[in-house]
């Protein structure tokens, strides 16, 4: 019997299910109808595709983070020896939590939350907040041996000060004599009667001791220490905090090198667009086997299981053959050339003709992906339309060219409408103009002025008349040439969305409003020159300008 079952091809790998070839062809057809070529004449010559089976993982390694601290007291905490014994316990701490089997199934919870199971992630960060640890070392203050307590510096311990009212000499100059022993009276020098003529009294505040108990201490000596703050001991604080952060990976070798790129293209897409079927693997010992043999001190393992079809596959396309190889369980190709490019060639060359203002948009219109382009562009900006087209056409047109399709659909309708748009813009000028006579010729302003006394607010409403004549004039250029491009393009839409659909004012949008803006200086010129008033803000604009 061969070592290889029926169902797997020559490298051992199980073959991909028939099916996905039909698939294959199904899109391939759709792609080609309307774009040149007739279906029926697409047809699958051969396909040979294998089940990619592999593992992938997602490799945390634990991240601490550490802080220290010295702070006064005995605080709580797990009680080490020293400093070191706590960053001993820090390293101990971290390597047990890559142990952890509870660390494990949390980042495997937080993967399953993800809509892409984290598949592809190259940065993936886990809180591992129960794990936090604070280490304490306490320490005897040195400065006061652990007592609490350290000679009072005011008094140096002795617990009196100097009298502060005789400065410790027992005795102060009499208040009365101010220390002169006699007083002035009209009748002379008379002796000073209450300090007896010495000049001196014994200080009542020390009893002539001159010390008196020391305010800070209370006369005991001592004070609470300062180093310490009182409490005789110093605790050195440790504070761990971990978390997890994981990155992806697998063995790049066992696979096709065009599929392993494709994969790092799409990376979480592989799960959310389904392209695979990828499950977490939750079986314990497989992660710890991987952690023995891959991971360091620090690290764990969270692997994934991977079925992934892929192969070559060739059409026929009429007299031509199409090679190009399929990817995924949607069934995306990949390496396929730009056979769209050829078979809509003619209605390329028509839109380049129609955007260069040669006509040609009927021929153009009638390949699907140049008419679906053209209704993307009118309907959306450059990049928007350049995303929509590449997402229905992923393949069989290069981007480049895509990019090149959305920029001639633009010219070309923007040639189609040109004559009316340059119809409507003169029509807007002259309602414009309109607008700004009747305000600033007219009565409108002055009735307006009567309603709003405020300076500031007037020339707000002066300034929004501005931008109004410019709206209008972007709705007369929008509204003049509708009808041109519903002409043109509205076919391609059912009746109920054709309404919806407006031109681009494009360039002349602008040119409506520094044309509206010419006219409307004018008008105010010609207010003023029938005896208006000019607003304020444009009497300081002339002057600002030297006019």
């Amino acid at each position: 019997m061969s070592g290889t079952a029926p169902d797997n091809n020559e490298n051992g790998r199980k073959r991909a299910d028939p099916a996905l070839a039909q698939q294959a062809l199904k899109k391939l057809r759709d792609s080609l109808r309307g774009n040149g070529v007739d279906p029926s004449r697409v047809d699958l010559i051969s396909f040979n595709g294998e089940v990619l089976d592999f593992e992938a993982v997602t490799h945390f390694s634990i991240q601490p983070k550490i802080g220290e601290k010295q702070v006064h007291g005995r605080e709580k905490g797990e009680v080490v020896g020293s400093r070191a014994d706590a960053r001993a316990k820090i390293q101990a701490a971290v390597e047990k939590a890559s142990h952890d089997p509870d660390v494990c199934e949390d980042a495997i919870r937080m993967l399953k939350e993800m809509r892409d199971l984290g598949f592809g992630a190259e940065k993936i960060s886990i809180p591992l907040g129960r794990l936090k640890k604070v280490y304490v070392a306490h320490e005897n203050c040195a400065t006061c041996s652990g007592t609490g307590k350290s000679n009072c510096q005011p008094c140096l311990g002795k617990g009196k000060v100097n009298c502060t009212k005789c400065r410790g000499r027992r005795e102060m100059p009499c208040p009365v004599c101010n220390g002169q022993k006699f007083q002035v009276t009209a009748q002379g020098k008379n002796p000073c009667i209450r300090c007896n003529a010495r000049g001196l009294m014994d200080c009542d505040l020390c009893q002539m001791r001159g010390m008196i108990p020391c305010r800070t201490c209370k006369g005991t000596g001592q004070g609470s220490c300062t180093a310490c703050n009182g409490t005789g001991w110093h605790s050195h604080m440790s504070y761990l905090d971990m978390s997890a952060q994981g990155g992806f990976d697998y063995d790049h070798s066992l696979l096709p090198r065009d599929a392993a790129a494709i994969i790092d293209s799409l990376k979480g897409g592989i799960v959310t667009e389904r392209h695979g079927d990828v499950k977490i693997n939750e079986n314990r010992a497989r992660a710890e086997e991987l952690r023995k043999t891959m991971g360091k001190p620090n690290e764990f393992f969270v692997p994934y299981d991977v079925r992934l079809p892929w192969g070559d596959i060739e059409f026929s396309v009429g007299k031509n053959t199409l090679k190009g190889k399929i990817f995924g369980n949607n069934v995306s190709f990949a390496h396929m050339p730009p056979f769209l490019e050829k078979t809509a060639g003619l209605g390329v060359q028509a839109l380049m003709r129609a955007a260069q203002g040669g006509g040609g948009l009927g021929a153009a219109m009638k390949y699907r992906m140049l008419s679906e382009a053209l209704l993307a562009s009118a309907q959306q900006g450059h990049r928007r339309a350049l995303d929509t087209m590449l997402e229905r056409y992923p393949f069989g047109v290069r981007t480049e060219s895509m990019k090149k399709i959305i920029v001639w659909s633009d010219k070309a309708l923007k040639q189609v409408t040109k004559k009316p748009r340059m119809i409507g813009l003169a029509i807007g000028l002259v309602c414009a103009a309109v607008l700004y006579g009747l305000y600033y010729l007219g009565p409108l302003r002055d009735a307006l002025a009567a309603q709003v006394p405020s300076a500031a607010a007037r020339g707000i409403l002066d300034i929004a008349l501005i931008l109004l004549g410019g709206t209008v004039t972007t709705a007369c250029i929008q509204m003049a040439a509708k009808k041109s491009l519903h002409k043109a393009i509205g076919r391609l839409l059912p009746p109920e969305k054709r309404r919806g659909l407006m031109p681009k004012a494009g360039q002349s949008a602008l040119w409506g409003y520094l044309g509206g803006l010419g006219i409307y200086f004018v008008m105010i010129e010609l207010a003023i020159y029938g005896g208006t008033d000019a607003p304020a803000w444009y009497v300081h604009l002339r002057t600002t300008v030297g006019l």
